[in-house]
């Protein structure tokens, strides 16, 4: 799964909008999306996908919704 799928996935969840904190938290948590080193998703990869994908996300500060 790519991480745009995995943060489309979790806001359709909730059904609310998520900061970056909590949303990358909840990929984490769920190994949604887990990255080629094996680290923990930083929050700012959340911003940056979320901007390269306007198609998907409206970013308000840090709060992310689906468009």
């Amino acid at each position: 799964m790519t991480l745009h799928e995995a943060m489309v996935q979790v806001l359709q969840r909730v059904g609310h909008p998520m900061t970056t904190h909590e949303l990358a938290d909840e990929i984490n948590k769920c190994r949604l999306y887990v990255r080629k080193d094996g680290l923990p998703l930083p929050y700012g990869q959340i911003s940056l996908r979320a901007y390269n994908y306007p198609q998907y996300f409206k970013m308000e500060a840090s709060v992310i919704s689906l468009a």
